[in-house]
């Protein structure tokens, strides 16, 4: 393997031309090969704005030999497809998300990445901001208090009928899309325990658990081992999170989920209650309440790269307001994703993806009355 590692992008949606392509030339370590679509123009257009050769047809790009990883912003409903065939050229893979249609595809998937040793990670950028680990410290030097409510809201206004979103055959709707933020903004407060108690008689240190184990002395998540396939071993993970309500709404024309909401616990008795949809004012906020305090924002998933965002925290001697340094979450991903490659660490990536697909699945499942 080369010192750059050598990208193919698969598909030329809107966010690999508005952001991960620009923030890919401020990332170390990497090099455009090439761009692949299926229409010439739009390979073309990609191409002679990156500095890449373009490609027609995905199964061409992956047919290359001077691919290392690829980065997919296909819609979710064409992932089985294509993710499967990039794991079977054995290219690492930075796949949009959400990364499958349900729990089960995804445990295939990721079988497969296992078997051919790849890496693969899922797009989910907010976990690389800044702002992220600045609330997570936060929390840890007990400034709220004990976490006992995360409230999280990602909506916006209505696409043009023609966006993918609205069309079920290519993985649309709410849930896979808005709600996979707020489930994974979940998945990274309330799915570890140190961060969401502290000693009420010991300020600002975090508190320690024993590793594998939560306060409460459950195990944390792990593998199960299961069978799939021609005798084949695939892990299968569930995420502690348990869906204590879910609600969809359904849209009879498209078939596709509009809007939703669900309220989550874990096994400390932390609750979540998150709202996602299509048809409402633009909305892209968390709020974490504690015993003493409470800490919000207003831009958690998709802070630009000149966004210097805002932390305000409440206690009862007053309001204090925050402002972190602006961070470029696109490139973070690029270095991610690199990093992840050349230590040969697979399994993180692995294990989120799977987490995730369980909860959305699980919330899915809730709603439609399982």
């Amino acid at each position: 393997m080369s010192t750059n590692l050598r990208l193919g992008v698969m598909g030329c949606a809107n966010i690999a031309w508005r952001s991960m392509l620009p923030a890919l030339r401020k990332a170390e370590g990497w090099r455009l090969a090439a761009v692949a679509s299926r229409t010439p123009d739009k390979a073309q257009r990609f191409a002679d704005a990156f500095g890449a050769e373009a490609v027609v047809g995905y199964e061409h790009l992956l047919e290359r030999d001077d691919i290392d990883a690829i980065y997919m912003p296909l819609p979710t409903g064409l992932h089985r497809e294509w993710v499967a065939k990039a794991l079977g050229a054995r290219k690492h893979l930075l796949v949009e998300k959400s990364f499958a249609e349900d729990d089960s595809v995804t445990r295939e998937l990721l079988a497969q990445a296992q078997a051919a040793g790849v890496c693969v990670i899922e797009n989910y950028l907010f976990v690389h901001h800044a702002q992220t680990q600045a609330i997570r410290e936060v929390i840890q030097e007990g400034a709220i208090g004990d976490l006992l409510l995360l409230r999280t809201t990602f909506s916006f206004p209505p696409l043009s009928s023609d966006n993918f979103r609205y069309q079920r055959e290519l993985g649309g709707g709410a849930l896979l899309d808005a709600g996979g933020y707020t489930a994974m903004l979940c998945q990274e407060f309330l799915g570890k325990p140190d961060i969401q108690r502290c000693d009420a008689h010991r300020d600002h240190e975090p508190c320690q658990f024993p590793p594998g184990r939560s306060a409460e002395g459950d195990a944390e998540p792990s593998f199960r081992r299961g069978r799939l396939g021609q005798g084949e071993e695939v892990r299968r993970m569930k995420s502690e999170l348990k869906v204590l309500s879910s609600w969809l709404e359904w849209d009879p024309k498209t078939g596709v989920d509009l809007a939703g909401a669900t309220t989550l616990r874990n096994s400390l008795g932390v609750v979540a209650q998150c709202y996602f949809g299509f048809h409402s004012y633009y909305q892209c906020l968390a709020e974490f309440l504690g015993t003493r305090g409470k800490l919000s924002t207003g831009r958690i998933f998709t802070a630009p790269p000149d966004l210097t965002p805002s932390l305000v925290l409440d206690r009862q001697s007053g309001r204090e307001e925050r402002t972190l340094p602006a961070d470029n979450q696109y490139r973070n991903m690029w270095r991610h994703f690199r990093d992840c490659i050349l230590a040969g660490d697979y399994e993180p990536g692995y294990q989120a993806i799977e987490l995730q697909a369980d909860l959305l699945t699980r919330i899915r499942t809730y709603a439609h009355g399982g």
